[in-house]
């Protein structure tokens, strides 16, 4: 019976969710500036189990991007590239289908997982671990997004460090 209760309040305290609140903000004046010519900035931090427990991805307006990544020892590595014409088009459109009012409205929080903060148009969103419970939460079209730019920047897919 006391095992039944613990694991009751831990599921409350851990998945708090109020639902219906739009958790979405619109940028600072210094946030719109540096995301003037960006089409989208992602940032992942957390889970002590994974290689790189910080990712911070920018991709430009252009197709330019930049990966950041730190790991469990605090060393960073950073590199630039180019996504092609193609995949930046893809990418971009597939940005415009993601369901932004739902992941406004994700509330989900939880003690363990990864906290991304996404920055796209004059929105910050931030998501606690979007692959828990992806697809009651509405947040499928999100996980495609995450997955592509992790792949378009060399990294394995970001489903795959949920696991």
């Amino acid at each position: 019976m006391w095992r039944l209760a613990i694991i009751t309040i831990f599921l409350l305290l851990g998945c708090n969710k109020e639902g219906g609140k739009d958790h979405s903000r619109k940028l600072s004046p210094e946030e719109a500036k540096a995301a003037l010519n960006q089409l989208v900035l992602v940032e992942v931090s957390g889970s002590l189990v994974i290689t790189d427990n910080r990712v911070k991805i920018s991709i430009a307006d252009n197709g330019d991007f930049k990966l950041e990544r730190q790991n469990l020892n605090d060393e960073s590595r950073s590199s630039t590239g180019t996504i092609s014409p193609s995949n930046y088009e893809s990418l971009k459109l597939r940005l415009a289908q993601v369901r932004w009012d739902l992941v406004s409205q994700d509330d989900v929080r939880g003690l363990d997982g990864r906290m991304v903060r996404l920055i796209y148009a004059d929105r910050a969103y931030l998501v606690w671990s979007p692959s828990y419970d992806q697809d009651v939460r509405g947040l499928d079209s999100l996980i495609d997004i995450l997955n592509e730019t992790y792949r378009l920047v060399g990294l394995d897919s970001f489903s795959e460090l949920e696991k």
